[in-house]
C-alpha cells in the first residue's frame, strides 16, 4: 500500500506522535511519504537523527517549489481554478485565512502534481485545517482515491471553514479522544465516517526497565507559555518543600515565560530546582523515569502526550481537569485530576504521592499498565 501523509511540517519540533505513527506504518510495511506545506525547520537534521526518521521519504516547501507550484497551476487549469474556487468560496469572511490558503496554494499544487506522478492509495491528512485544501483537490478530481484526514483540538480551535466541506468528501475522519466526536457531529460531518484512534506510543516506552527512582523527585514537561501555568508548578513545589525539604523539582521547557518563573524560585527561596530548558525527547524520558510524580498544571490540552509518557515512566500523575483527561487518567487509581488552578489541592496530592510509597507505587504501575494496553501505536 502507499500512503501520501500531508502536514503543515515534518519533523516539527512538538510532534513527537507524528514521527511515531510514521515510524510505525513504515514497519509495518507500508510504502509511506510525507509532505509539508511548511518550509523545513531549521533543526531538521538534529531531528531525524534524534527520532530514528532518516530513511523517511519526505518532502517540504520552498522558493522554487512554490514557485514551480504556480507555473504548474497555470498550466493546468481545472486543478487552478478548483483549488481557488475552494478557497474563496469557503475563506472569503475569514481574511487571515483567505490569505494563508492563497501562499500555501502554489504548494498545494506542487503536492498535487507529485500525487498525480505516484498516484497513491490513501491520502491522509495529518491536519484538517490548511492540508484540507490537497484533499478537497484529490477527492474533485480523483473521487475514488481514498482519503482520510485527522481532527484534534487546534483544527477545531481555528475552525477553517474548507476543514468541513473537505471531511464531507473523506472516506475516514479520524479524531484523537473520544470526546470530540459530538463536536464533530455537531459541525456537519456524518457520524458515519467518524473514528477514534488515540496518538499512540512506541513499544519501546514499555519496557519495564525504569531506573531506580530518585526519592522526592518531581517533574514537569511544558513550554513556559501561558495557559501551561508552570509558575503554578512552581509554587505547588515550594509550599509542599516547606513540609518536605528533601524533595527535588526538574523542570524541562523553555518559552518566554521562563525568566518569570525562575524569579519565583530566587523570590520563594526554593531548594533543589533544576532548569534544564529544551531538551532531547530521550533527555525527556530519562527525566520521567527517574521522577516518583509527573507534575502538570496546564489549562489547554486534549490527551496531553506527555502525560501518556510520564505514565508509561511509572510516575505518579497529578493533573489538571482538561477535555478528555478521563480517557487517560479513568479515576483516582490511575493518577489524579485537578481542577484548573486550585493549587491547594494539587499540594495535598503531591504530599500523598511523596508520603506514601505504597499507595504511589500502586497507583503509578496501574497506570504504566493501562497507557501500555491503551496506547501502545
Amino acid at each position: 500500500m502507499k500512503v501520501f501523509i500531508i502536514t503543515m511540517q515534518f519533523p516539527a519540533p512538538r510532534e513527537i506522535f507524528a514521527n511515531n505513527d510514521v515510524l510505525t506504518l513504515k514497519k509495518l510495511g507500508v510504502d509511506i511519504s510525507v509532505h509539508s506545506l511548511r518550509f523545513s525547520h531549521k533543526r531538521k537534521k538534529v531531528f531525524e537523527v534524534q527520532r530514528g526518521i532518516q530513511d523517511i521519504d519526505y518532502t517540504h516547501n520552498s522558493i522554487c517549489k512554490t514557485f514551480i507550484g504556480f507555473l504548474t497551476g497555470l498550466f493546468k487549469p481545472k486543478v487552478f481554478f478548483t483549488l481557488f474556487w475552494f478557497i474563496f468560496r469557503f475563506h472569503i469572511q475569514s481574511p487571515g485565512q483567505l490569505i494563508k490558503s492563497c501562499i500555501l496554494a502554489p504548494r498545494v499544487i506542487n503536492i498535487f502534481n507529485e500525487f498525480e506522478r505516484k498516484r497513491p492509495d490513501v491520502v491522509h491528512l495529518y491536519w484538517a485545517h490548511y492540508p484540507s485544501m490537497l484533499g478537497y483537490l484529490v477527492k474533485k478530481i480523483y473521487p475514488d482515491t481514498t482519503l482520510t484526514m485527522s481532527f484534534v483540538a487546534y483544527d477545531l480551535h481555528m475552525r477553517f471553514k474548507g476543514s468541513i466541506i473537505t471531511a464531507n468528501l473523506a472516506d475516514v475522519v479520524f479524531t484523537i479522544a473520544r470526546m470530540e466526536v459530538s463536536t464533530l457531529i455537531k459541525l456537519g460531518i456524518d457520524p458515519s465516517k467518524i473514528q477514534t484512534v488515540y496518538h499512540g506510543m512506541m513499544p519501546n516506552y514499555f519496557k519495564d526497565d525504569s531506573p531506580e527512582k530518585i526519592k522526592g523527585r518531581v517533574v514537569s514537561v511544558g513550554a513556559f507559555v501561558l495557559g501551561k501555568n508552570m509558575i503554578d508548578v512552581v509554587n505547588i513545589f515550594a509550599s509542599v518543600q516547606n513540609e518536605l525539604p528533601y524533595i527535588s523539582l526538574v523542570l524541562v521547557g523553555d518559552g518566554p515565560l521562563k525568566n518569570k518563573v525562575e524569579k519565583q524560585v530566587k523570590e520563594l527561596k526554593v531548594n533543589n530546582v533544576i532548569f534544564l530548558g529544551h531538551s532531547a525527547h530521550e533527555t525527556v524520558i530519562k527525566e520521567m523515569r527517574k521522577a516518583e510524580v509527573f507534575l502538570f498544571m496546564s489549562e489547554d490540552e486534549r490527551l496531553p502526550n506527555v502525560i501518556k509518557e510520564a505514565m508509561a515512566a511509572k510516575c505518579y500523575c497529578i493533573t489538571t481537569d482538561t477535555p478528555g483527561i478521563d480517557e487517560l487518567i479513568p479515576n483516582s487509581d490511575y493518577g489524579s485530576i485537578i481542577s484548573v488552578g486550585n493549587l491547594h489541592a494539587a499540594e495535598e496530592s503531591l504530599k500523598k504521592a511523596i508520603n506514601s510509597n505504597g499507595f504511589r507505587n500502586d497507583v503509578a504501575e496501574k497506570a504504566f499498565n493501562y497507557i501500555k494496553i491503551n496506547f501502545n501505536v
